[in-house]
C-alpha cells in the first residue's frame, strides 16, 4: 500500500482528533486507530507539531525563500527567508555572495516574480556574468535539489520557525 504524505494541516487535524479521542477517554492505540496512523508516525507528529496552531502554520508559509546553491559541489551558500522580498534584497545576496566568494562562472537562475527576474537579469548583465535561466519543466539536477533542500528545511525548522513566531507574537503590543 502506497504510504499518504500528509500536508502540516491534515497532520494538524488528525492530532486534534486524537487529542479529543484521548480527552473522551480513549487510548493512545484507540486514537491512533481512529485517525488512520501507526503509533510511531502519531508520536513522530507529536513531537513535531504539538500546540501548532493553524494560524502559525499559514505565516510559515507566507515566508519567501532566496536559496543560494553552489551547483558544483552542491553547497548552500546562503538561504534567505523573509515575510516579503524585494529584487533588492535579492541582490544584497548576490553582492555579498560576489565579495566573500568571488565571480562565479556563471549564475542559473529561475524566473521567479517578473520584477525580480529582470533586476537579476540587469545586474547579472552590468557584471558581466554568464547566465544559465531555468525555463518552465526544466529537468536539471539543481532546481530539484533546492526544491528537497526547501522541503528538508520546512520539516526541520519548522519548530523553531513556529518558535520564533510564538516569541514575536508574544513581543508584539497587544
Amino acid at each position: 500500500m502506497k504510504r499518504k504524505r500528509h500536508t502540516p494541516e491534515e497532520i494538524i487535524k488528525k492530532l486534534r482528533a486524537a487529542e479529543e479521542a484521548l480527552a473522551g477517554g480513549k487510548t493512545v492505540e484507540e486514537a491512533c486507530r481512529l485517525i488512520s496512523v501507526s503509533l510511531a508516525t502519531y508520536q513522530r507528529w507529536k513531537s513535531q507539531y504539538s500546540g501548532v496552531k493553524k494560524d502559525v502554520l499559514k505565516r510559515l508559509k507566507e515566508l519567501e525563500w532566496l536559496p543560494v546553491l553552489d551547483e558544483f559541489t552542491r553547497e548552500c551558500l546562503s538561504l534567505e527567508v523573509e515575510r516579503s522580498m524585494t529584487s533588492g534584497d535579492v541582490l544584497e545576496t548576490l553582492e555579498l555572495l560576489v565579495a566573500q566568494r568571488g565571480a562565479p562562472e556563471f549564475i542559473r537562475s529561475d524566473n521567479g516574480p517578473e520584477f525580480v527576474a529582470n533586476a537579476v537579469k540587469d545586474w547579472i548583465a552590468e557584471k558581466g556574468f554568464k547566465t544559465l535561466f531555468i525555463g518552465t519543466g526544466w529537468a536539471g539536477n539543481v532546481l530539484p535539489t533546492a526544491l528537497k533542500m526547501k522541503k528538508l528545511l520546512d520539516r526541520t525548522m519548522l519548530l523553531n520557525v513556529i518558535t520564533l513566531c510564538a516569541a514575536a507574537d508574544e513581543a508584539e503590543p497587544p
